[in-house]
């Protein structure tokens, strides 16, 4: 038996002044993957439960500055 595994999909990506939001798929649980103003991923979220229009949400505050995750 295989087992079956679904790999991480970007679903949308929110950029503003720098920083970056992609809004991700994986095992069916939308999230969020941030990037500081070099590049780098700082963090990844899941929302299990939540809708894709939260995770959206979530994306568009961080680039808005509205989320904040360590040091920007």
């Amino acid at each position: 038996m295989y087992a079956y595994m679904e790999m991480e999909m970007n679903v949308s990506q929110f950029m503003n002044n720098g920083l970056q939001a992609d809004v991700i798929k994986s095992n069916g649980v939308f999230g969020c993957k941030f990037y500081d103003k070099q590049g780098a991923v700082i963090a990844t979220e899941y929302y299990e439960g939540h809708s894709e229009t939260h995770a959206e949400n979530t994306a568009e505050e961080y680039v808005f500055g509205i989320k904040t995750i360590g040091i920007q």
